[in-house]
């Protein structure tokens, strides 16, 4: 197939898997692996570069657009409604935060550095 410049990447939007090691018992040797699902942004060059000057939490409330399965409680069953709020909540936690990055640079044609 030929390549097809019709869509910037500013148009482009991904789903990812997520996979968080969720330290158990604040044990840094023992870890439970939970997943959701993130949606993020794709970037153009200079929105990238733009993206490298931020706080990592800057850059990832700008790219993580939405999520699916993240529960409240371990046996609920609803998924919780993805906001604002519970986005910033979740980019405060290390591990969650860190497995959101790793994801995004990991995406075909990420960037990997600062």
């Amino acid at each position: 197939m030929a390549l097809v410049l019709a869509k910037a990447a500013a148009d482009i939007k991904v789903w990812r898997t997520i996979k968080v090691q969720m330290p158990k018992d604040g044990s840094d040797k023992s870890f439970d692996e939970m997943t959701f699902k993130a949606q993020f942004q794709m970037m153009g060059t200079n929105e990238f570069k733009e993206l490298q000057d931020e706080s990592v939490e800057a850059a990832l409330t700008r790219v993580w657009l939405d999520a699916k399965g993240i529960r409240a409680e371990v046996d609920s069953s609803e998924d919780e409604e993805f906001s604002t709020e519970l986005k910033a909540q979740l980019i405060d936690i290390p591990w969650i935060r860190t497995a959101l990055l790793k994801s995004y640079l990991a995406i075909p044609g990420g960037k990997k550095g600062n």
